[in-house]
Parts: structure tokens; C-alpha cells; sequence
């Protein structure tokens, strides 16, 4: 299913599986380079950009 068919759907004929509801969440975040990241970057992503603080 290409970007343009889920842009907009009034109705779908089957609700979608969760793991296609996941990767649609997770293909949202942007790649970093994280090869050279220190603890403190990690965490600060995960508080700041993936917005899951309870992770710290």
C-alpha cells in the first residue's frame, strides 16, 4: 500500500493489524546517527523525540 491510498481512507473495509498500526508509528521517526552517541544522548532521544520519559 503506497503513501498516496492511506492518506485519506472515510472507512476501511478491514481495521488494520497492529503490527501494520505499529510500523506506521515507527516509520514516523526520523533515522539518527547513533553509532557515536553517549548514555546521555540515548536518553535524551528517548525522553525528547520518542517522547517515552518512563524509559529514562
Amino acid at each position: 500500500m503506497g503513501p498516496l491510498e492511506r492518506a485519506y481512507r472515510p472507512y476501511l473495509p478491514t481495521p488494520l493489524l497492529l503490527a501494520q498500526l505499529a510500523a506506521d508509528v515507527v516509520n514516523k521517526i526520523s533515522l539518527v546517527a547513533c553509532w557515536s552517541w553517549t548514555i546521555q544522548d540515548v536518553e535524551n532521544w528517548v525522553v525528547e523525540v520518542v517522547n517515552l520519559p518512563q524509559y529514562k
